[in-house]
């Protein structure tokens, strides 16, 4: 009786544990590509022919993407739902038009204040202060 209670309580352990997700998992190890960002009354889409995307590798704790023309690197901690961008970012610098560097800075400035995000239904909302970044995941 002790073996049958002690492996029933193994097995709902094991299950319990499957349907548990840590804190990052839909963050992580997927590919979100923004729409939009700014302040939440005036959300501004992204300039046409300029994929920006945010990649966060969980083993790595590093998060790269492409900001439109240049690509970027840094690293990042999770705990809960708090976000924040760690250290510098490395970023290639080539000059790709006012409006698109225009736009790459604005991402990567709120992207580095970032506080908090959220997932939900294959989209990551990141909070920066009064800003977010809103991505869909790609592929989604």
């Amino acid at each position: 009786m002790k073996k049958i209670l002690a492996v029933l309580l193994i097995v709902t352990a094991a299950i319990a544990a499957a349907a548990c997700t840590s804190p990052a998992e839909g963050l992580e190890d997927k590919v979100w590509l923004l729409e939009s960002y700014g302040s939440p009354g005036s959300l501004k889409g992204v300039l046409a022919g300029t994929g920006i995307t945010a990649e966060f590798a969980g083993a790595a704790k590093e998060v790269s993407g492409s900001a439109g023309c240049n690509r970027y690197s840094g690293h990042y901690r999770v705990d809960g739902t708090e976000l924040a961008i760690e250290g510098p970012v490395a970023r290639t610098e080539i000059f790709c038009g006012n409006h698109i560097n225009a736009q790459e800075n604005r991402y990567l400035e709120i992207l580095l204040d970032a506080d908090s995000y959220s997932v939900e239904n294959g989209r990551l909302t990141i909070h920066s202060g009064e800003e977010l970044l809103l991505f869909m995941e790609q592929g989604f």
